[in-house]
């Protein structure tokens, strides 16, 4: 990845991953490299079996491969994730399939941590 590119990504105040076809993540920019506690070289070939607990990765791989298959174009959800070494967070993720990027058809992936928002709307109910 162009290392401007990578620049601008690791400057967002959100979790970007971008994956391949088979499940393998491609990169992590700093902030979502950081929680799952990797350096930049470890990225590559990890899948979501390495980061997250086996539901959370049955559920993001089912999830995934429906987007890849053209089944929803977009997908947002608000999910729990324990790959945070804060333990278990509550995270606004939103997928998307891109077709002509420079490695193929990809996954594009957003996360923003909303654990504290969740906690102030518990304890206001």
């Amino acid at each position: 990845m162009a290392s401007q590119v990578e620049r601008t990504l690791d400057a967002l105040p959100v979790s970007i991953f971008l994956k391949d076809v088979h499940g393998r993540f491609l990169f992590l920019n700093q902030r979502l490299r950081q929680k799952a506690r990797l350096r930049k070289e470890e990225v590559a070939g990890r899948t979501y079996a390495d980061l997250l607990t086996p539901e959370e990765t049955e559920y993001h791989t089912n999830e995934d491969a429906a987007i890849l298959r053209g089944e929803r174009q977009i997908s947002t959800n608000e999910v729990a994730i324990s790959v945070d070494p804060e333990g278990q967070r509550i995270v606004r993720i939103s997928k998307v399939a891109l077709d002509d990027s420079p490695w193929g058809t990809i996954l594009i992936g957003a996360l923003q941590d909303i654990t504290p928002h969740k906690q102030v709307e518990l304890a206001l109910a």
